[in-house]
């Protein structure tokens, strides 16, 4: 599976149910594959980024560049 894909969509669910947090990737070039259920690491990612979103504080809009 294309773990960098994966990433990318889950990144982008977060970013739509919060958007005013900062979100930024930092991706290899090639896409990173690897070998696993795709439904299970979509959890942990999400889980992860969910995580993150509740125990950062948001950006205030003003201080955005």
């Amino acid at each position: 599976m294309d773990l960098t894909q994966l990433v990318i969509e889950t990144v982008s669910d977060e970013k739509v149910m919060a958007p005013e947090h900062i979100w930024q990737l930092k991706l290899p070039d090639e896409p990173l594959t690897v070998r696993g259920d795709t439904t299970q690491l979509h959890q942990v990612l999400a889980n992860l980024l969910s995580n993150a979103r509740k125990h950062t504080e948001a950006e205030p809009p003003w201080s955005r560049a």
